[in-house]
């Protein structure tokens, strides 16, 4: 059973630590980094960054979270690629992002929150979840700029240790097939 994720205020009150989102995102972060105006989401920390903070990322996968067995919605569902960086949207601002994310396309960022991971189901490792609502400022890029940020990152498991991940919930264990 899914449950509800905290609220951004419950989540963020009082901390202020900095944690690497991915080991992928010293290596992608783009040529906006020397610019000084787009902060690298391995550099979030937990908390309402307002203006003063803006991402550039590539919107991989778009879903909306539900409860299987009650059809209750929490809202969008969102992977980041800059550093494989998960996202929720709450459910104010849910409709109108819903409508203006596309997934395949790069966006710069801001007035978002930032707190940490749900303990269940990640479908990425990092420690951190932006968190997007009505107030969230959302820009498609139109220009070559988010050209170096990749449609997708992957994580990959050796084949000897997909036993110990059976019964581990904290990520999602997907399964590739070639023809």
């Amino acid at each position: 059973m899914l449950r509800k994720p905290p609220s951004l205020h419950q989540a963020s009150s009082g901390l202020g630590m900095t944690t690497s989102l991915s080991p992928h995102a010293a290596g992608m972060r783009g040529p906006s980094q020397g610019q000084g105006a787009f902060t690298p989401l391995s550099q979030l920390t937990l908390g309402y960054h307002g203006w003063r903070s803006r991402v550039r990322v590539r919107v991989s996968r778009i879903w909306v979270a539900s409860n299987p067995n009650t059809g209750e919605e929490y809202g969008l569902r969102c992977l980041l690629v800059d550093s494989e960086l998960c996202k929720r949207v709450r459910v104010p601002g849910s409709e109108r992002l819903k409508h203006q994310l596309v997934e395949g396309k790069v966006y710069a960022l801001s007035n978002f929150g930032v707190r940490e991971k749900l303990d269940k189901y990640m479908a990425c490792s990092n420690g951190l979840v932006i968190s997007m609502g009505a107030q969230t400022v959302v820009n498609e890029t139109t220009d070559h700029t988010g050209s170096s940020i990749p449609l997708h990152g992957f994580e990959f498991v050796d084949f000897g240790d997909l036993p110990s991940r059976n019964n581990d919930r904290s990520l999602l264990t997907g399964r590739c097939f070639g023809n």
